[in-house]
């Protein structure tokens, strides 16, 4: 019988050999779990490594094939692809592929209906599996995996916001299952995959927003320029084989929204662009600018002939009518034409250069080129600051008035002061008319100069009165000032202010102002205020004797090309007829431009009544004149001078020399 020592060892070991197990249990149980967190953390980081590259991809379309690759490489697959789901147009998109070079046996789209199980993981947003020894798989999915030399595919859906944006498709060239860890690995990246492919395509889709024009999918000007600037970089040493840019604008296009309306305007702006692109190489660009302006890029160019040929190719396209859904229209383009030099390698500065020259080959017509050129530019800019200079002259105290006496052929005595415009600029100097009247005339600035110029000339004329009671000053309208609204208003207050009596003040208008027909009625309104009205530079516009008789008119301002042609018989007998005329509808004449006594001699014999001009005196400053009885003209051929008189000045500012022969204002 065991002893009771016997019976506390057997115990003792009973005790040894559960310790032993239960620490045999707890270690097995250990490393079961470090092996289940080790799993867990190389799963985790499959995740965050393809989080990581992925965005750190500067290749959009590299992201789909690193996905694939690591999703293949975490659940240890041979082959991954990554597809998209195109729902407006029913296609899937390959976007990525493991193994890379395999990529190219896929085709880049399929059409969703021809694969109904993949449509099938699509809606019902579960896994699927095709097996290549399986008699009941879907034909379409069994051919294409078994093109891959594949014996089993698994198509897990992508999904995004709780819907299905795609697949990810793992293939094994074995009969390896996939266990239920991989199954949620795999399904846990299709999910980060789905996320990461749903950012790239909003990405891109805001990229395309933002580089190109949404009516015609051209290119917009950001990407133009863009592009321009990159092949400028290029070739910026070498210089013989150039970048060109074509500035296209279709001609009338206005018209062409008018006739058909927006939505048919769009559809030619499509055409067009249809119509350059198919001219270009695979290298060159075209792109909508704006509205129905495009832009061209080609490089390779040779020279200026070289992109003269291109351009008269591109306006040769629209010779044949576009054909629109609904129109077949005939439109024209012009088109302007720089090309890189050593004066223009930005890429602005020659958009800016071909739109420039775009603008002169419009006004020579419709279908026509030009190729810029940097004096016309030059002249344009130098327009373009005269016209902001222009603005405010007279607020800036800049604008001077000349006045050139109008005397009676007869006595001699100076009977009236043309007041003759002149702008003192700041940086140019004295300007004379010709310099910026017409400039006026397109800016509307001349309603506000002629306003200055009339206040002056009856502010003058009130000072010179009191030596010369009998003395007029004439001012020139322009057709501008003739449509002002506050026109006859503005001459009623100005002789009113000057205290002057309104036939003194004589308002002179061109030949070409009595064929508007609204002139009529302006010209009688100041008729009744007690003015006089003269026309000038009679001969060489548009009047008639119709016009003469119909117009309230009192002087007829003969031009200075019959007073020079004075010296022959022909021309003698021509300005004779001139005044004859003037004289049988009751106007007074006056001779324009005589220069020598010759002129004045024959202009008295044919009984002109007065006369104008440098053998009298150039246009000065009011300070500068004195008044007087003229000499009467010997014939000598000498040019008489105004006899000492007293000075006469008045509320003019500052002194400007008369310099050259101005030409004449209006």
């Amino acid at each position: 019988m065991p002893t009771e020592v016997e019976r506390l060892a057997r115990r003792l070991e009973r005790e040894r050999q559960a310790r032993r197990e239960a620490e045999r249990i707890a270690e097995q149980t250990t490393r079961a779990l470090y092996a289940e967190v080790a799993e867990r953390t190389r799963e985790l980081e499959s995740v965050v490594a393809m989080g990581r590259e992925v965005a750190a991809a500067l290749d959009s379309h590299a992201v789909g094939d690193l996905i694939a690759r690591h999703i293949a490489t975490a659940v240890g697959f041979d082959e991954c692809g990554i597809y998209a789901w195109e729902r407006s147009d029913g296609v899937v998109r390959t976007v990525g592929y493991h193994p890379i070079e395999r990529r190219a046996l896929l085709d880049e789209t399929f059409l969703l209906a021809d694969f109904p199980e993949t449509l099938q993981v699509l809606e019902s947003r579960k896994v699927s599996v095709v097996d290549a020894g399986d008699p009941h798989a879907d034909s379409a999915e069994l051919k294409f995996l078994v093109s891959l030399g594949g014996r089993r595919m698994f198509q897990i859906p992508m999904v995004v916001n709780q819907q299905a944006i795609g697949t990810v498709e793992l293939v094994s060239h074995t009969d390896a299952p996939l266990n239920d860890r991989q199954i949620a690995l795999a399904q846990t990246m299709a999910s980060e995959a789905g996320v990461f492919i749903e950012n790239a395509r909003l990405y891109a889709q805001i990229r395309h927003q933002a580089f190109y024009d949404h009516l015609t999918g051209l290119p917009n000007r950001a990407l133009f320029g863009d592009r321009l600037s990159h092949a400028l970089a290029r070739r910026t040493d070498d210089l013989a084989r150039r970048c060109a840019v074509f500035f296209v604008d279709v001609d009338g296009f206005k018209d062409i929204n008018d006739r058909y309306g927006h939505a048919g305007g769009d559809e030619v702006l499509a055409a067009v662009a249809a119509r350059l692109q198919a001219l270009l190489r695979p290298g060159d660009t075209v792109a909508r600018l704006s509205g129905d302006e495009f832009g061209i890029l080609v490089e390779d160019v040779s020279g200026r002939r070289n992109a003269s040929a291109i351009a008269a190719r591109v306006i040769e396209a629209f010779d044949r009518p576009l054909t629109t859904a609904h129109h077949e229209i005939r439109v024209s383009v012009s088109v302007g034409v720089d090309v890189q030099s050593n004066a223009a390698r930005d890429a602005e500065m020659l958009i800016r250069n071909a739109d420039f020259a775009m603008y002169g080959a419009k006004q020579t017509g419709k279908g026509r080129h030009r190729l810029y050129r940097a004096e016309e530019r030059t002249a344009a800019d130098d327009g373009a600051r005269l016209r902001a200079d222009l603005r405010g002259a007279s607020v800036r105290d800049e604008l001077r008035l000349h006045y050139q006496p109008i005397v009676d052929l007869r006595t001699g005595h100076t009977v009236a002061m043309e007041a003759l415009v002149r702008w003192e600029h700041p940086e140019r100097g004295l300007l004379y008319p010709a310099s910026f009247i017409g400039v006026a005339e397109e800016m509307g600035t001349i309603v506000e100069i002629g306003e200055w110029v009339l206040e002056r000339a009856c502010s003058q004329l009130r000072w010179w009165r009191d030596l010369a009671p009998a003395l007029a000053v004439s001012v020139n309208l322009s057709a501008r000032q003739l449509h002002s609204p506050r026109l006859v208003e503005e001459v009623s207050e100005a002789v009113r202010q000057a205290g002057i009596a309104p036939s003194s003040l004589v308002l002179e208008v061109t030949e070409s102002i009595l064929a508007d027909d609204t002139a009529e009625v302006i010209l009688r309104a100041l008729k009744d205020l007690g003015v006089r009205l003269a026309v000038d530079d009679f001969g060489t516009g548009y009047s008639s004797i119709s016009y003469l008789r119909r117009f309230p008119i009192d002087i007829l301002k003969i031009d200075r090309e019959f007073t020079h042609d004075l010296a022959s018989d022909e021309g003698l007998a021509l300005f004779g007829g001139i005044v004859q005329l003037g004289h049988a509808l009751g106007l007074e004449t006056v001779a324009e431009g005589i220069e020598d006594a010759l002129q004045a001699e024959r202009a008295a014999a044919a009984s002109c009544d007065r006369g104008q001009g440098y053998l009298f005196a150039a246009p000065r400053p009011a300070e500068d004149i004195k008044l007087g009885k003229l000499h009467r003209l010997d014939g000598s051929g000498g040019r008489p001078r105004l006899p000492d008189a007293v000075p006469v000045s008045g509320p003019t500012a500052g002194r400007s020399p008369a310099g050259s022969r101005p030409a004449r204002s209006a």
